[in-house]
Order: structure tokens, then sequence, then C-alpha cells
């Protein structure tokens, strides 16, 4: 579980440079693409919190409660649970703002053109929609819909890319 989670903390940075990739693809010079870089990075904040929560301090209260005597374990679970709210307020953080993010550059897309239309579109829409259901409730009573926002999200991140490595943009 460390190891995973400390190789998502790896890949953080490489992510905010493909970011910082897109950004300047979609108009460096364009509010859109620059205030879709600054909220993703304020993204990317977020998902470091969650992912130390989750993979570098979970693993420690979980020894802490299965060697603690059962006086003390009481208070390690309170900890753990306390632990695993956090680690969900950071990836509602990230879900949202990375999909506000996601939604702007889009947006710059559909204006400039740089990339295709449809990933404008596709990103605008998704965004717009994560963000609907973080407000209304429906991402906390359907925890299934927040993987497959996830996975709208990597397939967009995924397009992008092909689509500027294809163009040279970047």
């Amino acid at each position: 579980m460390i190891a995973v989670h400390s190789l998502a903390l790896i890949s953080l940075p490489l992510l905010f440079l493909g970011a910082c990739g897109l950004s300047r693809a979609v108009g460096s010079n364009n509010w859109l693409g620059v205030a879709g870089l600054v909220i993703y990075g304020f993204a990317g904040v977020a998902m470091m919190n969650a992912v130390i929560l989750d993979g570098l301090v979970t693993p420690g209260l979980a020894r802490a409660i299965a060697n603690a005597a059962a006086d003390k374990a009481v208070g390690w679970k309170i900890a753990l649970n306390h632990n695993v709210l956090l680690d969900q307020a950071f990836m509602s953080v990230f879900l949202v703002a990375s999909s506000v993010a996601i939604a702007l550059w889009s947006l710059a897309i559909v204006r400039r053109t740089a990339l295709g239309r449809g990933l404008g579109i596709f990103g605008f829409s998704l965004g717009v929609a994560t963000v609907t259901g973080q407000l209304t409730g429906w991402l906390a009573q359907y925890p299934h819909i927040f993987g497959i926002v996830l996975i709208g999200q990597a397939i967009w991140f995924t397009t992008a890319g092909v689509q500027l490595y294809r163009s040279k943009t970047v």
C-alpha cells in the first residue's frame, strides 16, 4: 500500500507538467488556459493530501490498532475514522477542482479549436456534470459514480495528450 501510494505521489508532478503543456497548447495568453492550470494545481495539492492520508498515514494507524491494548484501540479507531473522513474530503476537492479545470480547458479548446471540438465538448460536459453531481450529493450517494468520473477524466487527458502529440503543439 505504501509503495503504490508513493508511486502516486511521484506521478503528481508529472501530471502537473502535462497540465502545463496542455495550458500552453490551449493558449497561455488565454485566461481559460491559465485559470485551468491554477485550479488543476489546487486539485493536485488536494490529491497529494489524499494520497498521503490514505497510503502513508492509514498503514501506521492500522498497525497502531493491531498492536494496541483493548482500552487504547478505541482511540486509534477514532483516529483512523478521522483519517478516512479527511481523505474523502480531499478526494472530493480534487474531483471538483480537476473537473472545473477540465471544463475551463475544454472551453478554451472549443473557442480556439487547437484540439478537437469533440474533446472540448466532452470535457466541458464532464466537468459540469461532475460539479453538479457533487453539489447535489449524487457523488456521495452513489460512490461508483466517483470511479466513472475518474475514468472519464483519464479518457479526456489521454485523448488530449494524443491530440497534442499528433499536432506537435507542445
